[in-house]
């Protein structure tokens, strides 16, 4: 009796081609499964931050709060003032952004969603941080 493998081979190698194409098949099911739903479960902020004169504030530190949980993400202001959040959970939050050597700004508590990709722009004024004691 000869065995499978020796007989397909034979006969032209028809197994083999076709379990490739069920691993690469079940590899790129996988992996878009996986990506979709990343996609639809999250949401993302970004931004920039300036001072009075619309100059943008490398450095600054913005601090995303959900307001249900209490849970806290931090980002920095890269050298073009920018900063983002992404992968957030749906939810309530609110955000503040402080840079040395200016006042700190905290947003109203807002409402994100699933999908929503949101912009919010900071202008610090000059003076002091402000201290929570």
């Amino acid at each position: 009796m000869k065995s499978c493998a020796r007989s397909c081979v034979r006969a032209g190698g028809s197994l083999l081609p076709r379990m490739h194409r069920l691993g690469i098949f079940s590899l790129l099911l996988l992996f878009f499964a996986g990506y979709a739903s990343a996609q639809v479960s999250t949401a993302s902020i970004n931004g920039v931050i300036r001072d009075p004169s619309g100059a943008v504030i490398p450095g600054a530190t913005i601090v995303l709060t959900n307001v249900d949980t209490s849970v806290e993400r931090t980002s920095t202001a890269n050298s073009a003032g920018a900063y983002g959040f992404v992968s957030i959970p749906p939810g309530n939050y609110t955000a503040e952004a402080t840079a040395k050597g200016f006042s700190s700004q905290k947003l109203a508590p807002f409402v994100l969603a699933v999908g929503q990709a949101a912009t919010f722009d900071f202008a610090l004024t000059v003076g002091t941080e402000t201290q929570v004691v």
